[in-house]
């Protein structure tokens, strides 16, 4: 994301770098402020330094004409993970339950604080008042924009949720291998023969993914069917790494 995932503005006319927000039909956000005990007309303690927040407010029919957005750059057909946290600890709240619906590529969720998570959505206690929610998506396209709605039913403007820690990462993936090659002289081209000595094979290792190598614990290896090894040569980076092995006594693979 362009930053500022706590939803922190410094400023008077409260800019918010990096997302776009109207004050269409009576949409709007307020900025709730901390450094000091006691709570604040607005919202949570404000006992928690440091920890700015957002509210979404929404018109008198209870749904919000323009979300609080950012757009980011994606790799299409890769996962990421969104989380959020939310929070009704709000001096002013009457009504339940508060809401708020959270848009991204194809997957949308309505949260409701009083309710258990929506399926597909990971939820879990949060510091000062906060509940956090993650969940994943799949991007379709080099930009994906995330929006936040505020979908409480009431016309008071002070039911609607507090939104803070905003983050948008790329998923945890496990690559997994789709085929290994050899090449070198003497090797036919099913992979099998017998390596004079001197004569070096690269075994090339395809995986369904880039992957990174990490030297600094030593250096990896294949152990083979015959007791030899062969040494990584490179490829950190791409989806095919390069291993090397024979150069010294003739060996059958």
């Amino acid at each position: 994301m362009a930053g500022n995932g706590d939803l922190h503005s410094n400023d008077a006319g409260f800019s918010l770098p990096g997302w776009s927000y109207s004050t269409a039909n009576n949409t709007f956000l307020l900025e709730w402020g901390t450094g000091s005990s006691g709570p604040n007309p607005y919202g949570v303690s404000r006992s928690e330094t440091g920890r700015q927040a957002v509210i979404i407010n929404y018109d008198g029919t209870g749904v919000g004409d323009a979300p609080l957005a950012q757009t980011f750059n994606t790799a299409a057909g890769h996962q990421y993970v969104v989380r959020f946290g939310l929070s009704e600890e709000n001096l002013y709240h009457t009504n339940s339950p508060t809401q708020l619906r959270v848009d991204v590529a194809a997957a949308s969720y309505v949260i409701s604080l009083d309710k258990p998570a929506p399926s597909g959505v990971t939820e879990t206690p949060g510091s000062n008042h906060y509940t956090d929610y993650s969940f994943e998506f799949s991007a379709t396209s080099t930009t994906t924009t995330v929006k936040f709605w505020d979908v409480t039913s009431s016309s008071f403007p002070f039911d609607s949720a507090f939104l803070d820690n905003v983050s948008v990462t790329a998923a945890p993936t496990v690559a997994t291998i789709t085929s290994v090659v050899a090449t070198g002289s003497g090797i036919d081209s099913n992979g099998n023969g017998d390596v004079g000595a001197g004569s070096t094979v690269t075994l090339t290792v395809d995986f369904s993914e880039n992957v990174i190598v990490d030297t600094s614990g030593g250096v990896p290896y294949l152990r083979l069917s015959n007791g030899a090894t062969a040494t990584y040569a490179g490829g950190s980076g791409t989806s095919a790494l390069a291993f090397l092995c024979g150069g010294g006594r003739p060996e059958h693979t």
